[in-house]
């Protein structure tokens, strides 16, 4: 059996979907797109302490730079989260929330081995709108790990990879339903040795799913 410890993938997109983090933005997760000047309408108004969200990827990716298993896919990733409280507009204080499940199916490395992935959680970020579409840019910063288990070519190794010290730039798209994308998203090796190559690139899509998928960046409320 073959032992891959990679980043938390599905901890760090459900981190980011939530502004998991300490922040001095004053910006909002607002139910519907924000107004000409960025605003989210008190008509409708921002998501409130304690909502659930859940969210799903698809072909979740990991390419491996230079190692003996070029990459490894899953062909769906699941995640749930809460936030714990929301952003405010006079204030100042930052959304923050929780990963209350993880869950990976149907992984397998480029030799089309199946690969069993378990999940950590416990990431961090900062989330901050982009423009007054309701878009928005998160950075994501954290060292826990995924332990991921293959079989190949009758080897086993070990390889730990992590965030690098800038963190991960993810790009936020507001919508109903709204998504976070990971674009060759950059990882170091933090240890390993034949196998392992030099680093690992993260590529995903997580789109919300379920009664609170309509999500938007907004500045502030209305």
């Amino acid at each position: 059996m073959k032992h891959l410890k990679i980043i938390g993938l599905a901890a760090i997109a459900a981190m980011a979907l939530m502004a998991f983090a300490s922040s001095a933005s004053a910006d909002v997760l607002c139910k519907t797109a924000p107004n000409k000047a960025g605003e989210c309408e008190t008509a409708v108004g921002d998501y409130a302490s304690g909502t659930v969200f859940t969210s799903e990827s698809t072909n979740s990716k990991l390419t491996v730079e230079g190692g003996l298993v070029s990459s490894i896919t899953c062909e769906k990733s699941n995640v749930s989260l809460k936030n714990t409280s929301t952003g405010s507009n006079t204030s100042g204080t930052a959304v923050t929330g929780e990963v209350t499940l993880v869950k990976w199916t149907n992984c397998k490395s480029n030799s089309g081995t199946s690969c069993t992935v378990s999940e950590s959680s416990g990431y961090t970020g900062t989330v901050k709108a982009t423009n007054d579409t309701g878009a928005g840019t998160v950075t994501v910063n954290g060292s826990k790990t995924t332990l991921v288990d293959c079989t190949a070519f009758g080897l086993n190794f070990k390889c730990t990879y992590k965030p690098t010290a800038a963190g991960l730039d993810l790009t936020l798209t507001g919508g109903n339903p709204a998504s976070i994308v990971a674009t060759e998203q950059p990882l170091t090796l933090e240890a390993g040795g034949f196998g392992c190559g030099t680093g690992a690139k993260w590529d995903a899509t997580y789109n919300l799913t379920g009664t609170n998928q309509a999500l938007w960046v907004a500045t502030k409320n209305a």
